[in-house]
């Protein structure tokens, strides 16, 4: 790339910049519907923004009446979670992308631009410069709770109406590049899936006298407060896993070799994650320590596609127990059996970084352009 257009703009707060609106308040008891119909709206909450986008998952339904006109998504509102009980989920945005009969719980809030930059600010609400500037809202506070000043006195570089349009478009490359490679990620892992059915069968519906407690040990990570954990790496750091992998970086590890995760709370218990080298587990996470007739990766696999999500109890905060994991039936091949699925799966990862090649090289291209805007 032999020129790189250079953006030109002004740091300013979000006040005058775009409308602040509350979410519904609502009884549950009174204002929810069973289903949707003429005196209903789709109520959308917390779990519905993932990834910068809306799910409509697990919704619910809100008489009509408990919503005022501006409560409804319109086109380039930016939606977000408010008020969660966890830290990570206070602030996450989403952009919406269509006028839409659709409201919002009373722990979200939107952000309504004012003049044409929804999509600019759509990107800025995914970026790491913002999570940082939310965490140090919430730091030292018992309560998640974002309140409108928090948003309005958020600087956000501002730019002219052409050079906001080019900044999204170089987002909006650096997205479709990304999608491409997780849906290149998605096949690759279908494909591993696959053959570790074809191999050693399904195991959620594997039946085997041999449980996960005899092949490895268990136990909960070490309890470990937000303020510890930092979201950018830096020398003396080491990656901090928590009940949904990844939580950030700690100067304080707990362990060291490869070790399958297990989440035991949350939304997400039972989810499975792996970790490599030197770490800190918290006690969100439940550490898997093979004996010798277990390989650690052929295991995460294993419990990967167990979908130990079922076995959760608890209904406002779903968990899993060390003591209920201890009796998951393992159908355990021969050591041997095992290290070939895991040369399988070691040749795939080597497709996946070679085919992810030329989409990286282009996105660092992109980004090259984007390190001059802020």
């Amino acid at each position: 790339m032999t020129s790189k257009p250079q953006f030109v703009g002004e740091r300013q707060s979000l006040e005058n910049r775009v409308e602040y609106v509350r979410g519904v308040t609502y009884k549950a008891a009174v204002d929810l519907h069973g289903e949707l119909d003429e005196n209903s709206y789709v109520l959308l909450r917390a779990n519905n923004i993932q990834d910068g986008e809306l799910i409509f998952d697990d919704v619910q339904y809100v008489d009509r009446s408990k919503v005022k006109p501006k409560q409804l998504l319109r086109y380039g509102d930016i939606l977000f979670c408010a008020s969660s009980g966890s830290k990570g989920l206070v602030g996450k945005a989403a952009l919406v992308r269509e006028t839409m009969p659709v409201t919002f719980g009373a722990f979200c809030c939107v952000l309504r631009p004012k003049g044409n930059e929804a999509e600019y600010l759509g990107h800025y609400f995914q970026s790491r410069q913002y999570r940082r500037a939310i965490e140090e809202v919430c730091s030292g506070s018992n309560i998640n709770n974002l309140k409108a000043a928090n948003f309005l006195s958020l600087v956000v570089p501002h730019y002219d109406g052409d050079s906001t349009r080019a900044i999204s478009v170089l987002f909006d490359l650096i997205d479709a590049q990304v999608q491409q490679a997780k849906n290149q990620i998605k096949q690759l892992d279908s494909l591993v899936k696959s053959r570790f059915v074809e191999m050693f069968g399904d195991p959620v519906t594997a039946v085997s006298g041999v449980t996960l407690g005899v092949v490895a040990n268990m136990k909960a990570g070490k309890t470990t407060t937000a303020k510890t954990i930092h979201d950018v790496y830096a020398p003396g750091l080491y990656p901090c896993y928590g009940g949904n992998g990844l939580r950030g970086y700690s100067a304080e590890p707990t362990h060291e070799g490869v070790f399958p995760l297990i989440g035991r709370q949350g939304a997400l218990c039972g989810n499975v994650q792996i970790a490599h080298g030197i770490f800190r587990a918290t006690e969100h996470a439940v550490i898997v320590d093979c004996k010798t007739s277990c390989e650690p990766v052929w295991l995460f696999h294993y419990l990967k596609y167990d979908d130990l999500g079922r076995l959760a109890t608890g209904a406002a905060q779903p968990g899993l127990s060390v003591k209920d994991l201890k009796l998951v039936p393992v159908q355990l091949p021969s050591k041997d059996r095992q290290v070939d699925f895991i040369s399988f799966a070691a040749q795939v990862d080597k497709s996946r970084f070679v085919d992810l090649g030329s989409e990286r090289n282009e996105v660092l291209s992109i980004l090259d352009v984007v390190a001059y805007i802020c």
